[in-house]
Formats: structure tokens, C-alpha cells, sequence
């Protein structure tokens, strides 16, 4: 009966959360935040708001006080809503075992699990020697301002252990791939369409180039890594033509790279450049890349007390042992870490529901997730 109360109540914060458009860019997270800072307060929990910018807000929830600290760490802002979506993205609409809405998987299910997890343990967590910290932050999808702002004046403890709720079908994972937003731009001879065939037309090259892209990340699919995963390449976007009668001087595109521990900016950016030489080398095309966005992958140690706590919390409420793996995305954990504070990655949802159309997270995995979390502080309690 418990479990049934306590998922009704998550599933009740979610909807109220969706409600509240948060999309990236501009984000506007500060009332979300403050809907959140409402409830925590009501709850008992001390609550403080860190500025990111306008309209851009960090909540911070805190119950007890120690130098062991564990942080429930959440981000607010999700991706546009895109085509084709039918129905009200802001709108949690219930189809059998799924929850429909914006931010459902990423990550907002994962916010109200927190918080409803968090609520169930405040008077355990105040009579025993640890500190629990909820941040939900700003931010997350575009460049990490919000856990950068928070990390800036995090006073550390003498442990210093984070949960990220990123969409991993409540497995524990130890590790994200990074990110490389690289701008491509290539030029050629800007003609008259009657020359088509005279002119060697920049569309056709840069076609050239993403498709020999494409081979280079087929190989990289079938590679052998020993980071849990390979990296992977790709185009995300591409711009080219003034006019419909003009072959075009120029044409560009977006790549996005996700990178595992042990790659770097510059030998990424090595690739691509070896790419493009082989390519047009001897050739008229010019080009220029620029990586305008660059997030390291992260790793943790399968010995870190936070990853031992997980595993043992995911045995005891999952009933089989935590198979490690590493979150196919890029997310926070690399501002973590850097910071010197251990991490691990486990949410309800599926990563393939994150930023898709209809986006969903499944009711049933609500429940584990809250148990889960209750039982991380638990075994954190317990170090």
C-alpha cells in the first residue's frame, strides 16, 4: 500500500513538473525551481536558490548536517518539443504503463522520485551521520551553467557522493560518454546553376564528406572498447544555398562526437581534419572546423563508496546483482568529477525516450526508482 501511495504522489509531482515548460534554450527554470523549493520547504527540508541568469535558477534542498554528503542531483530544463507530437507536450497523459510528456524521461520522473524518496527517509537521514542533498539544477542541455554555479561555492565534506538521475532503466551506471560539437564549413566556387557540372558544387562535397563520416563511425560501431562503450560520430544539422538559381560558395554542418575516457578535443579534432585532407587535400575545396562545444568522458571507480552503495541498494531492491555499464550520453557527471566528488548515473526511463517525440517514462519503473533511492541513503547511512 505504501508503494502504490508513494508512486501516486510521484506520479502527481511529475505531472505538476511537466506542466511547467522548461525548454533549453531559454529555459525559464527559475518557476519550476520554485515549485519545487515550495513543496521541499512544506516538507521540512532546508531550501536555498542559486541564480544562473535570467529567469535560471538552481534549487537546493538539504536535510541533516554532516561532512559525509550525498547529493541527489536532477536538471530541470529539457529539450524542445520538436514535430509531430501529438496532444499537449506539457500535458503527463497515462497509455497503459506509460507517462506522456515532455522531460517524463529526462529527467523529470527522476526529480519526483528523488524528492519522494528524500521525504520518506528526513527523519532517518536527521538522526544519523550524513547529510542529504537535493539539486535540481539549470541548464543540463545546453552547457551545465547550473551544476557549474552550484559546484562554485560547494563547501566538500569528508565524502562526497552524487546520484544522477539520467534516464538508465534504474541501473546503475559508472561512467558517460563526452561530447564534441564540431562546425564543419566548406567552400568552393559560387556560380550560376546553368554551370552545374562545370563547377564542382559545394553541396556535393560536403555530401561526400558525411557519408565518408558515416563509414569511419560504422567502424567505430563495431570496434572493441574497454570503457563499457565505443565512441560515435555523426551530422546533426547542415546549412547550404543563398538561392535557388546559385550554386552555392559554401555549405557547413554540425557534427556531434560522443567520445569515451581517453579521447581528447585535440585528437578528435585531429580525425576530422584527417578526414577532410584526404578528401579535398588536392582538391579546390577549402575548409574550417571549429569545435565550438567540448565535455570530457567520465569514469568512476568500481571502488568508490558511492558505486559499492549503489550496487548493494540495487541488490537488495532489484534482486539480482548491478550490471555496470556506462550512460550512452554526456550529462553533469564530468562537472562532478572534476570537481573531485565520486558519481554514479541511475534513473527511470530509457535513454531512447529522451528528446524523442512522445517522450515517456514507464509507471512501473517509478516505484524502483524510490526504493532504490531510499535504500542508496540507507547503505550511504550505513559506510
Amino acid at each position: 500500500m505504501k508503494d502504490t501511495i508513494e508512486v501516486e504522489a510521484a506520479v502527481e509531482l511529475l505531472s505538476r513538473f511537466v506542466e511547467i515548460d522548461t525548454t533549453n534554450p531559454p529555459g525559464n527554470e527559475k518557476r519550476l525551481a520554485v515549485c519545487i523549493g515550495a513543496y521541499m520547504t512544506a516538507m521540512g527540508f532546508d531550501v536555498c536558490y542559486q541564480d544562473v541568469g535570467q529567469d535560471r535558477t538552481n534549487i537546493v534542498a538539504k536535510v541533516g548536517h554532516s561532512p559525509r554528503k550525498l547529493i541527489f542531483a536532477g536538471h530541470l530544463d529539457t529539450v524542445p518539443v520538436g514535430d509531430n507530437w501529438i496532444g499537449s507536450p506539457f500535458e503527463v497523459v497515462r497509455q497503459d504503463n506509460k507517462l506522456v510528456g515532455r522531460g517524463t524521461a529526462d529527467m523529470k520522473a527522476a526529480i519526483a522520485c528523488m524528492i519522494c524518496a528524500a521525504v520518506s527517509v528526513k527523519e532517518f537521514v536527521k538522526k544519523c551521520d550524513l547529510e542529504l542533498i537535493l539539486l535540481f539544477v539549470a541548464d543540463e542541455e545546453v552547457n551545465g551553467m547550473g551544476t557549474q554555479r552550484f559546484l562554485s561555492t560547494y563547501e566538500k565534506g569528508a565524502m562526497n557522493m552524487v546520484v544522477l538521475g539520467e534516464p538508465t532503466r534504474n541501473e546503475i551506471q559508472i561512467a558517460h560518454r563526452g561530447v564534441e560539437r564540431i562546425r564543419v564549413e566548406l567552400y568552393g566556387q559560387q556560380a550560376h546553376s546553368s554551370r552545374m557540372g562545370k563547377e564542382r558544387n559545394v553541396i556535393y562535397a560536403l555530401s561526400q564528406f558525411l557519408l565518408e563520416l558515416e563509414k569511419e563511425n560504422r567502424k567505430k560501431q563495431s570496434g572493441i572498447s574497454s570503457a563499457l562503450v565505443v565512441p560515435s560520430v555523426g551530422a546533426t544539422r547542415i546549412l547550404a544555398g543563398m538561392k535557388d538559381n546559385v550554386i552555392p560558395g559554401c555549405a557547413e554542418c554540425v557534427l556531434d562526437y560522443r567520445t569515451i575516457p581517453g579521447q581528447t578535443s585535440q585528437s578528435v579534432s585531429a580525425e576530422i581534419e584527417g578526414i577532410l585532407r584526404r578528401l579535398f587535400g588536392q582538391t579546390k575545396i577549402r575548409w574550417k572546423s571549429h569545435t565550438f562545444l567540448s565535455i570530457a568522458a567520465a569514469i568512476e571507480d568500481r571502488e568508490a563508496a558511492i558505486v559499492k552503495c549503489g550496487e548493494a541498494a540495487f541488490r537488495k531492491t532489484v534482486k539480482h546483482d548491478a550490471r555496470f555499464s556506462c550512460f550512452p550520453a554526456c550529462c553533469d557527471m564530468f562537472f562532478f568529477k572534476q570537481a573531485g566528488l565520486d558519481a554514479i548515473i541511475c534513473g527511470p526511463g530509457r535513454i531512447e525516450q529522451a528528446h524523442a517525440t512522445g517522450e515517456y517514462v514507464e509507471e512501473d519503473q517509478l516505484g524502483t526508482a524510490i526504493k532504490l533511492y531510499r535504500q542508496i541513503v540507507l547503505e550511504c547511512a550505513c559506510l
